[in-house]
């Protein structure tokens, strides 16, 4: 996970990937989020040699009352496995991230000015190399350095990476999600018997066209690589008894009031 302004997303990105190879990351039709994209990731500056893998990507959707171009972005990938760890390394590196498992953080010691008691104050008698006028008086305690405090995480599941500037984030997520590839003509079938929608006032709308569209015959009838939200229940509590086929339309059960 990439969090930050969306133009030092952009001209990093310009140095790992080329417009020769279709659609960059940030093409105004993913930017929405309602659609998945893929990219051709090469190592910083050596395009078309440096080729490292390439990795789908999909940005968080946004509100529409957010500003595309000053609020901060989120930004998923998926990258295989095998070439994970070189392109972590490259996105460090164009970046100029630092991982945040050891900070150093500033140990703030306030020194509060002493205040001179007056009855205390010793009489100093003048000498010669004392000017009348002038007398000694005690000397205020000068203020201690800044100094420092290292703090250590001695697990950390996800590892967090960010710039000198604290405006740019990198996470870790791996193990933290699933992803399946359903291919075939049942595909759609399936997923339609599989994911039964929570029954929620709210999000009715939303339940009503993932279903409707899962029960098109064919998938090219939606938006190419489209993102749908979908809140279902638990497949688990609806394991049928016998292995069976997804075969027409699956009956949902009533909503309830």
């Amino acid at each position: 996970e990439l969090r930050g302004p969306l133009d030092m997303l952009r001209e990093g990105f310009a140095r790992l990937t080329s417009p020769q190879c279709g659609l960059g990351i940030t093409a105004r039709t993913f930017l929405s989020g309602r659609r998945e994209g893929s990219v051709e990731i090469f190592e910083d500056g050596r395009y078309p040699y440096g080729a490292l893998q390439r990795a789908s990507f999909m940005w968080r959707p946004r509100r529409e009352e957010e500003d595309e171009e000053q609020a901060d972005h989120t930004l998923w990938l998926w990258l295989h496995p095998s070439g994970a760890q070189a392109v972590l390394n490259q996105l460090i590196s164009v970046f100029q991230l630092k991982s945040t498992k050891q900070q150093k953080l500033p140990l703030n010691e306030a020194v509060a000015g002493e205040k001179m008691d007056v009855d205390k104050i010793e009489p100093v008698e003048l000498s010669k190399k004392t000017s009348p006028g002038k007398t000694n008086s005690k000397k205020m305690p000068e203020q201690k350095p800044l100094r420092f405090w290292t703090k250590t995480k001695a697990f950390d599941p996800q590892p967090s990476y960010s710039n000198s500037d604290g405006i740019l984030h990198l996470v870790l997520l791996q193990r933290e999600f699933n992803r399946f590839r359903l291919t075939g003509p049942r595909a759609q079938k399936v997923l339609l018997a599989s994911l039964r929608p929570h029954q929620e006032e709210e999000l009715q709308d939303q339940a009503n066209y993932c279903q409707a569209a899962l029960q098109l015959s064919s998938p090219a009838e939606l938006l190419s690589n489209l993102v749908m939200g979908h809140l279902v229940v638990d497949p688990r509590l609806q394991r049928p008894k016998k292995r069976t086929k997804a075969v027409g339309k699956v009956e949902q059960p009533p909503s309830s009031a």
